[in-house]
C-alpha cells in the first residue's frame, strides 16, 4: 500500500510550486481571472488537504486543476511514471485524431476494428464528447479546443489509460468492473452505433491506420527519422518539381546541443547522450561530450543540402510537414529561414512575434553563467533587477532598438553553433533559393516551436494545410523544468510570453489553415493517414505521386 505524504509535506510542495510559478511565469494570473482569483484557488488548495495527508498519486490529481487554471499548455505538473500505467493502460484501445472540432478514429489496435477508422466519436461510457472536453480542461492546461482534442485522443491519449479515464469519467469507475467499456460512434455513412471494447492491455501496440502504401508511401529515412527531405516525382512532371521536408521535432539536431553547451546548460547532456543512441543503436555512447554532439545530425547540413538540390532542380513547391512536431529549440527555425530567405528577413520574422522574458533566480539557475542583465539592450537606461521583465524583444517597448537587438542576439546565438557559424560568416548559401509556393502541414499536435516555424513560413507567404494547431499564437512558452521536493513530481513552467498576432486575438488563439482538411474531404481520401499530405500535393497539381531519391 502506497504511503501517504503528510499534510505539512504537501503544503511545502504547493508553496514551492506556486513560488516557481509566480516568480518565473510571465503572467500566471491573466487567463485565470486575475491575481486575487489565483490566490483564492491557492488557499482553497491548501485548506482542503486532508489532515491525514495523501499518497503521491492522489496529490498529483489534486494539483492538476490548480495548474490547469493557468490555461497554459506549457506549464504542467505531470509525473506520468506514477500517473499512467504504461504496462497495462486499461482504457479505450483506440487512438483518435481531430477534425472540424471533433474526434475521429485515427488508429485501432486490432484488425477486426479496422472498419472503425474514420468514424466520429460520440460518447465514451455514456459521456458525450463535448462534456469530455470540458472535463479535460478542468485537469489539463489547454490553449484552444484543438489542444484539448489532441490531449484526449492522441497525446497523451487520455482515453487510452485507465487512470485518466477514471479521472475524466468517474461514472465508469463506479459502475463497471473495468474490463469493458462502451464507446459510441457515428460511422462514415451516418449510422450511430455503440461498441463494447475490452480495455487496452498493452502500451501503444502496433497501430493499424488508414494507410495506402501502394498509392503514397509514408515519408521515411531510417538514418534520420526526425528531419529529412525527399523529392516527389510523377510522370509528366519535371524531376524535383516538388520537395517534402519532414520535421518531426526540434530536439534532435546538433546545433541545439552546441548552443546549450556554450551557454553552460550542462543538464542537457543526458538528452544528447540519449539522442546519440537513437541515431547509433548498438553503439557505445562516447565519454567525450564533444564526440556525442558530433554524432547527432546537423540541421544546417540537411537544410543546406535540401535548398541546394531545390535550386538545381528549380523546385516550384516545398511541403514542410509539421503534423506531429511538438517543438524543441527554435534555432532550427532560424537556420531554415536563413537558407530560404536570408538573415535580414529572418531577423524581420522575429519582429512579428513580440517576446517578453520573465527573469528570475529560477531561470538563472539553469545556466552556470546565470542571467547577465547588462546584455539587455536598454540596461543603461533601465538598471534591471533579476525579478524584472526583459522587453528588449517587444516592439511596443523597444521601438527602433528592437530589430537591432534581435540581430545582435541572433548573431550571438549563431556564434555558439560551430556546425552552422562558418556558413553564417561566409554567407555562401544565404537566401540560396525559395520556391514558388510553400505548403505547411499542420495538425492538432503541431505545438510550441513546431507551431512557431509554421507561423514563420506563414508570414513568408506559406499556406497552411490540414488541421488547426493546438498551440495558441498569443501564449507562453520557453519552459524550464523543476521537481517538487517531497512528492518528487516533475513539471515545467513557461518563462516567456509570445504574441504572434497582436491585432487579431482570434488568430492568436486558433490559427485556421487556408486549406482546411474537412471531414468530407477526408472521406474522399478514404481516411488515409496521409490525407493532409495528399491534399497538399493536389494543391501543387499532382495526382498520386511516388517518392524519388
Amino acid at each position: 500500500m502506497e504511503a501517504k505524504l503528510s499534510r505539512t509535506a504537501l503544503i511545502d510542495d504547493i508553496r514551492q510550486l506556486t513560488n516557481i510559478i509566480e516568480t518565473a511565469h510571465p503572467d500566471p494570473y491573466f487567463k485565470g481571472g486575475g491575481r486575487i482569483a489565483y490566490h483564492r484557488r491557492l488557499q482553497k488548495l491548501i485548506r482542503d488537504i486532508p489532515s491525514e495527508g495523501m499518497t503521491a498519486k492522489e496529490f498529483n490529481f489534486y494539483l492538476m486543476p490548480f495548474v490547469a487554471s493557468l490555461k497554459d499548455g506549457h506549464t504542467t505538473v505531470l509525473d506520468e511514471s506514477s500517473l499512467l500505467n504504461q504496462e497495462n493502460p486499461g482504457g479505450v484501445p483506440l487512438i483518435f485524431g481531430a477534425i472540424e472540432g471533433k474526434l475521429y478514429v485515427r488508429a485501432v489496435t486490432h484488425e477486426a476494428d479496422r472498419y472503425l477508422i474514420g468514424s466520429l466519436l460520440v460518447s465514451v461510457a455514456g459521456i458525450g464528447v463535448a462534456e469530455l472536453l470540458e472535463r479535460v480542461e478542468n485537469f489539463f492546461g489547454c490553449e484552444n479546443r484543438y489542444q484539448t482534442l489532441g490531449k484526449l485522443g492522441n497525446r497523451p491519449a487520455l482515453l487510452f489509460y485507465r487512470e485518466t479515464l477514471n479521472l475524466l469519467i468517474p461514472e465508469w469507475q463506479a459502475t463497471h468492473s473495468g474490463s469493458k467499456i462502451a464507446v459510441t460512434f457515428q460511422h462514415a455513412d451516418g449510422e450511430v452505433q455503440t461498441h463494447i471494447f475490452d480495455t487496452a492491455t498493452s502500451n501503444m501496440p502496433a497501430q493499424i491506420k488508414g494507410e495506402h502504401p501502394d498509392q503514397l508511401p509514408p515519408l521515411n529515412d531510417p538514418d534520420n527519422p526526425y528531419f529529412f527531405y525527399q523529392f516527389v516525382n510523377e510522370t509528366g512532371h519535371a524531376p524535383g518539381e516538388i520537395a517534402v521536408l519532414r520535421i518531426a521535432n526540434m530536439t534532435t539536431f546538433r546545433e541545439m546541443y552546441e548552443y546549450f553547451r556554450a551557454n553552460g546548460m550542462d543538464h542537457f547532456e543526458a538528452w544528447a547522450r540519449n539522442i546519440f543512441q537513437r541515431f547509433h543503436p548498438g553503439t557505445d555512447v562516447p565519454e567525450d561530450y564533444e564526440k556525442v554532439i558530433a554524432g547527432i545530425p546537423a540541421a544546417s547540413t540537411v537544410f543546406c543540402d535540401l535548398i541546394t538540390a531545390m535550386k538545381t532542380a528549380h523546385t516550384q513547391y516545398l511541403i514542410v510537414d509539421l503534423r506531429d512536431n511538438q517543438g524543441g529549440n527554435s534555432l532550427m527555425n532560424q537556420i531554415l529561414t536563413y537558407y530560404l530567405v536570408g538573415f535580414e528577413r529572418t531577423v524581420a520574422l522575429l519582429k512579428t512575434n513580440g517576446t517578453v522574458r520573465k527573469m528570475s533566480e529560477f531561470l538563472a539557475s539553469f545556466s552556470e553563467r546565470g542571467v547577465d542583465l547588462t546584455q539587455i539592450s536598454y540596461y543603461p537606461q533601465v538598471p534591471l533587477k533579476i525579478t524584472d521583465y526583459d522587453f528588449s524583444l517587444d516592439p511596443d517597448f523597444s521601438g527602433d532598438q528592437y530589430e537591432g537587438s534581435n540581430r545582435a542576439d541572433l548573431e550571438r546565438d549563431f556564434a555558439k553553433m560551430p556546425s552552422f557559424y562558418p556558413e553564417f560568416q561566409s554567407r555562401e548559401h544565404e537566401a540560396l533559393y525559395s520556391p514558388e509556393r510553400i505548403f505547411i502541414l499542420s495538425s492538432e499536435l503541431t505545438f510550441s516551436t513546431g507551431y512557431n516555424l509554421m507561423v514563420d513560413l506563414y508570414q513568408l507567404g506559406g499556406e497552411i494545410v490540414g488541421i488547426p494547431s493546438g498551440q495558441a499564437g498569443n501564449s507562453c512558452g520557453d519552459v524550464r523544468s523543476f521537481e517538487l521536493a517531497n512528492s518528487k513530481f516533475r513539471g515545467n513552467v513557461s518563462t516567456k510570453s509570445f504574441i504572434a498576432f497582436p491585432d487579431d486575438p482570434e488568430a492568436g488563439e486558433l490559427l485556421m489553415p487556408q486549406h482546411p482538411l474537412t471531414y468530407e474531404k477526408f472521406k474522399t481520401y478514404d481516411f488515409d493517414e496521409n490525407a493532409t499530405l495528399r491534399y497538399a500535393l493536389s494543391l501543387s497539381g499532382f495526382d498520386i505521386p511516388h517518392f524519388g531519391g
